[in-house]
């Protein structure tokens, strides 16, 4: 099970590929959960997800708007002095902040974020929030982007000042994030909670094998 990714000069097309009929019924489940996510992103005038240009039920299709820039683990890898020291670091928090604000407000829990999924744009000094496989609209349960940054081997990143800086700064401001403390103890009562209940037996995204709380 492999997604095809074909970059084009001002977008990307992605195409969701299973080898065989067990595959392919996950791969339909992951389109139509991303696809969902891109319609309501676009209903809402998200402004920091890529745009969905098109996209083909029947290929399993989606043609994005192209993000130029390099993902956080990326970023955190750069040695290169002029691009390190234009970083604003609270700036980009703040960002994070109101994604994650705007993701809890609308009832989008992006499963599964990690740095890799978030590409900074150098020139327009702007994070953009990608991949949205494993997203589900109007859960009860959503992910909190804070948690999710210290996620896929951040710690393993090669500029050891800037990523220091990042988690410290990040670390100090953890409380700035919607209703932190909050949100975290309700998931935990809801992590408690849903290994004494069955799964539902019908929703949406069904056809998909993921460890989603409802």
């Amino acid at each position: 099970m492999r997604n095809t990714i074909e970059f084009h000069n001002n977008h990307i097309k992605k195409i969701f590929v299973g080898e065989n009929d067990e595959e392919k019924k996950h791969i339909k489940g992951n389109f139509t959960r991303e696809l969902s996510a891109y319609k309501k992103f676009a209903e809402l005038n998200a402004d920091f997800v890529p745009k969905l240009l098109q996209y083909d039920y029947k290929k399993l299709t989606l043609i994005l708007q192209k993000i130029s820039g390099l993902d956080l683990i990326s970023l955190f890898n750069q040695n290169e002095n002029e691009l390190v020291n234009d970083l604003n670091i609270d700036k980009m928090i703040d960002q994070l902040i109101s994604i994650d604000a705007f993701l809890y407000n609308n009832k989008i829990n992006v499963l599964q974020t990690s740095p890799r999924d978030l590409i900074y744009d150098i020139d327009q000094r702007k994070i953009f929030l990608t991949d949205f496989e494993f997203t589900i609209v109007g859960s009860s349960y959503r992910q909190i982007l804070y948690d999710r940054m210290f996620k896929n081997h951040i710690y393993n990143t090669t500029n050891v000042n800037l990523r220091n800086l990042f988690l410290y700064s990040l670390k100090k401001r953890k409380k700035e994030f919607k209703l932190y403390c909050y949100r975290k103890l309700k998931n935990y009562i809801i992590k408690r909670i849903r290994l004494f209940l069955p799964l539902p037996k019908k929703k949406e995204y069904q056809n998909s094998q993921i460890n989603v709380l409802y």
